[in-house]
């Protein structure tokens, strides 16, 4: 990871922390944020992780349930 993904993985952290400790609310602003700050934070950030991606107008919680129950009962961990 380098500088510039570093100092966006703290600042969005940061950001994070006060907003739910400080003013009790969430947002995406963290997020948003970090990739102000380096457009390729997320590369950085999930490159050392396999990912399933879950799209649709409906069913993605049922979806995303039954993905985590058959890596659960695989032993995937994750």
């Amino acid at each position: 990871m380098n500088l510039k993904s570093v100092i966006a993985k703290v600042a969005g952290k940061s950001s994070y922390w006060f907003l739910h400790n400080v003013l009790k609310g969430g947002t995406s602003f963290p997020g948003k944020f970090a990739m102000k700050i380096d457009p390729e934070v997320l590369n950085s950030l999930a490159k050392d992780y396999e990912t399933i991606i879950v799209t649709g107008t409906n069913g993605k919680t049922m979806t995303t349930a039954l993905i985590v129950e058959a890596l659960k009962k695989n032993m995937v961990i994750f």
